[in-house]
């Protein structure tokens, strides 16, 4: 039986480098344990204009996929990170429609940005 751990969001960092990565840090939902994600400047500028609900003129990209999801009927149950393979991090997006479950592959800063569009578990 697989265990699932929520996580939240606790911060959005400038990594320090000097190639504009940032850092989004994960936390265990009433636990102790962080989960630090390398994502670049857009990932990053995007995650923190949604935590902020600054809205844009016209829908971005997460905000088309969430429209599209909806108008398809779709509920965004939540979003699965699954693996840490060689640096890179593997999730999923579930989407769920009657007795459907669709597991859609992402890059993890776009299931998280999605997430925080839907309100939906990380």
């Amino acid at each position: 039986m697989e265990t699932f751990i929520e996580l939240e969001i606790v911060d959005v960092q400038n990594s320090q480098t000097p190639n504009d990565a940032y850092v989004l840090i994960l936390k265990e939902k009433g636990g102790m344990r962080i989960v630090p994600i390398i994502i670049g400047l857009s990932e990053a500028k995007t995650i923190v204009l949604i935590l902020n609900n600054v809205k844009s003129r016209r829908p971005t990209p997460h905000e088309l996929f969430k429209n599209l999801t909806e108008h398809c009927g779709y509920t965004f149950s939540q979003i699965l990170i699954e693996k840490f393979i060689e640096g890179i991090y593997y999730s999923k997006i579930v989407l769920t429609k009657e007795n459907e479950i669709l597991n859609l592959d992402a890059r993890t800063s776009d299931a998280v940005s999605l997430a925080l569009l839907f309100k939906a578990p990380i």
